[in-house]
């Protein structure tokens, strides 16, 4: 549909309720086979001397799929529509690979294993990542702004990042220059040195050199003071069960030679920063579409790198997809945020990660499924992942065990999912059984550092006996500050592990087949009242930032699940002080808590 040029937005586009980006006069009719443009003109962050380039000079994967940001007409899939996302890839891989497939779907003699082997493949992978994109492009950040303000965000110049509004034109950041970097034709031959800005030359230029800067990208001083949020106070929840804190560490170090990760990890701690209860500064409180820009700029430099092969396998976009996905967590935003645990999934599955990978790529794993099972939850569906552990209980380390109970605990909330019906009463009541003997497995193999330690009598007022799980001392030795590090982060990780034992163990009563009368009734309540008590004493010792987010999602569960007038007041308060802490969510769960309360008491 052609544009009628009425301003200020033109007829298809005000019929359709899309953004309407003018051409400058000096500029000519955009041609919609090369409609592709680096960014908009008119973002003063992002002005580009260089034309993108057309449809003849490189092949975009993602030049058909939904576009992320304004667009002059509608992208259309034509025929030719190339599904590869590298040169010579033509067909795309069968398309049940790509769809969910639970451990009962699976086929006589295919384990999850086997299944792994079908998805490692590079067309499988590239695929993933584009479809990734698709998921990210075609969703809207979870913020509650209407496109014209997008637009004003995108047209402002008075939004330059790191500047304030009577600063005079900006100049083009460090930042700028990387995110822009993939935006000219480099060929294998030419690249942009984004600390300087000039073209270098060379022959010998590697695809990763391409895609990443050669140099550590320079800060702003109010991207510095974002970064170090990130890595100080954010990374501290994403890296909650990795005890080698990846993001805070490794992630961040790639982070300063990759400006989609870069620009993603700003987006998100600023976020985090803007919902954080008491925040009172202006540029936070009242810009929150700072927020978007970054967040536009990391979907703007992605769609530019998924043009090389190493980067759609790469630990960058791995990190940029989960990043993105907590961005959206934040919010609840329920279907932008299911999106992106699809996309972190497709690709995660794509390459054979999971939990027992090893390094970065399973601490994104487990920090994506902390955020699965919580989706899970809240949507009454079944968790993502089809992966079963092959380590043993017995060879597992103490922070091995504490995650094992998550994925426990992922594993209940499947089981939950599924409505008992008179046709798989059976099936439903074994999967109890076998699911409740994990649980005690689990429990036989805990060490001592998932031990309570004794504590002072409790405080005549309070509901619940306080739990105080903490690590025994690590001894000194040359790898001291390692395991300083460690217990650091243990007794919380120990801690919520130990709750979400609990919430595992509630969720079965609740949801298996209960079957022997009256007195069965009785004990599986007074079980769950046990379960309560434990979540809420272990959280009533709880008071760090890193532990609070994964808290705050056992204390709603125990909620729920309570009765007691007393209990419930206890636990409204426990919930607001890890509010509090975290700054999640945006809407009190304590809130929502009440409102189920006031179901349940109507029925």
């Amino acid at each position: 549909m052609k544009c009628d040029e009425t301003k200020p937005i033109c007829g298809p586009c005000a019929k359709k309720e899309r953004i309407c980006d003018y051409a400058t006069s000096e500029r000519h009719r955009v041609d919609p086979a090369a409609s592709d443009r680096p960014v908009p003109r008119t973002l003063p962050d992002l002005s580009t001397t260089q034309q993108a380039p057309t449809s003849q000079q490189i092949n975009d994967p993602s030049e058909n799929g939904p576009n992320p940001g304004p667009v002059h007409h509608e992208p259309q899939l034509n025929p030719g529509y190339t599904w590869a996302a590298s040169e010579g890839e033509t067909d795309p891989p069968p398309a049940p690979l790509l769809e969910y497939r639970s451990e009962d779907e699976l086929t006589p003699g295919q384990t999850s294993e086997t299944l792994h082997g079908d998805y490692l493949s590079p067309s499988t992978a590239s695929l993933a990542a584009v479809r990734w994109l698709g998921l990210l492009a075609g969703g809207f950040p979870g913020d509650n702004l209407q496109q014209s303000t997008v637009s004003n965000v995108w047209e402002s110049h008075n939004l330059a990042l790191g500047h304030s509004e009577n600063d005079d034109p900006p100049q083009v950041s460090s930042l700028q220059r990387a995110t822009q970097v993939l935006d000219s034709p480099c060929g294998g031959a030419a690249s942009l040195d984004v600390t300087n800005g000039h073209a270098t030359e060379g022959s010998a230029l590697t695809e990763m050199q391409i895609w990443q800067s050669r140099e550590p990208i320079e800060l702003s001083p109010a991207e510095q003071a974002l970064f170090e949020h990130f890595v100080h106070h954010v990374s501290a929840w994403i890296d909650f069960f990795d005890p080698t804190n990846k993001f805070s560490t490794l992630v961040a170090h790639l982070a300063l030679r990759n400006a989609g990760l870069l620009n993603a990890i700003l987006a998100l701690a600023f976020r985090h920063l803007a919902v954080q209860p008491g925040q009172d500064d202006p540029v936070i409180v009242n810009k929150p579409e700072l927020a978007l820009q970054y967040y536009y700029q990391t979907l703007h430099y992605v769609r530019r790198a998924m043009l090389y092969p190493t980067y759609k396998t790469s630990l960058e976009l791995l990190s940029t997809a989960l990043i993105i996905s907590a961005y959206e967590m934040l919010d609840n935003s329920t279907n932008d945020w299911e999106h992106h645990l699809e996309g972190v999934f497709l690709i995660q599955r794509s390459q054979t990660i999971h939990g027992e990978t090893g390094g970065l790529q399973s601490a994104v794993w487990w920090a994506w499924l902390c955020q699965d099972l919580w989706a899970a939850f809240r949507e009454k569906r079944k968790t993502l992942t089809f992966w079963v552990p092959q380590k043993p209980l017995s060879v597992l380390l103490p922070h091995e065990l504490a995650n094992r109970s998550i994925y426990n605990a992922a594993k209940v909330i499947s089981f939950c999912a599924t409505t008992t019906t008179s046709e798989n009463i059976q099936r439903q009541i074994n999967e109890a059984t076998l699911l409740r003997t994990t649980l005690e497995e689990w429990r036989r193999h805990l060490t001592v550092e998932f031990s309570p330690l004794p504590l002072g009598s409790r405080d005549a007022s309070s509901c619940f006996q306080p739990v105080w799980i903490r690590p025994p001392e690590f001894g000194k030795s040359f790898t001291h500050s390692i395991e300083s590090s460690m217990e650091i982060c243990l007794s919380g990780r120990a801690a919520v592990a130990v709750q979400f034992f609990s919430v595992s163990y509630i969720l079965l009563i609740s949801h298996e087949p209960c079957l022997g009368g009256l007195e069965r009734h009785l004990e599986r309540q007074s079980a769950i009242r046990r379960c309560v008590e434990n979540i809420c004493g272990i959280g009533m010792t709880l008071k760090d930032n890193a532990s609070s987010l994964m808290s705050s999602q056992a204390l709603f569960i125990a909620g729920i699940h309570t009765q007691e007038i007393h209990f419930r007041g206890a636990i409204l308060d426990l919930l607001e002080a890890c509010r509090e802490r975290c700054g999640w969510p945006v809407k009190s769960l304590g809130d929502e808590l009440q409102q189920i309360w006031e179901n349940q008491a109507s029925l």
